[in-house]
């Protein structure tokens, strides 16, 4: 049951760092990209300063008066990492809590049998304790792993969309600042 408990605290953790990750993230967008369109008056392409990652992006690109594919690629690929930290961890979890929680019920199981075996007259409620708390580090490595398998899903849900829309439109600014050159 350690182990599960373990797991559990791992996983909650990795929740709460990506939890807080993505709201720094919004904040931070958020405050950069609105500061940069301010500076940058209204960039080439007209960005909307509601649009964050548009202002930022566009306000590099617009000083750089260029953006090559080479860019727009390093920057999805540097986002891609950063927006799975700790998503390994979450798979190892969800994989690894079950096969823990019915390890628990095979050990449970043998002392069950073990008890049972060194008394000639046992009473049943005694082995059906021992089984009971064999079912419940099933039960409860079936709980860390869907609460990583949820989380994990969620994130990596979060990070797909986040990086289409970067691709998207740092594809559309190239176009536009090559169309402008």
């Amino acid at each position: 049951m350690w182990p599960l408990l373990v797991l559990l605290l791992v996983t909650l953790v990795v929740v709460v760092e990506r939890l807080i990750y993505w709201i720094k993230i919004k904040i931070d967008l958020n405050r950069t990209h609105r500061s940069a369109f301010l500076k940058s008056g209204a960039p080439a392409f007209q960005a909307d300063p509601s649009d964050d990652r548009a202002v930022l992006i566009a306000t590099i690109a617009t000083k750089n008066k260029s953006l090559s594919q080479a860019e727009i690629e390093n920057y999805i690929k540097s986002n891609f990492m950063k927006n799975n930290r700790f998503m390994r961890v979450l798979d190892v979890v969800t994989s690894t809590a079950p096969l823990l929680g019915i390890l628990g019920t095979i050990w449970g199981i043998i002392s069950s049998f073990n008890l049972a075996g060194s008394f000639i007259d046992i009473e049943p409620a005694k082995a059906m304790v021992g089984m009971a708390e064999a079912f419940i580090t099933t039960a409860f490595g079936l709980i860390v792993s869907l609460t990583a398998l949820f989380a994990h899903s969620y994130y990596q849900s979060i990070s797909e969309k986040n990086l289409v829309e970067d691709d998207v439109f740092l594809t559309k600014v190239k176009v536009k600042l090559d169309s402008n050159e």
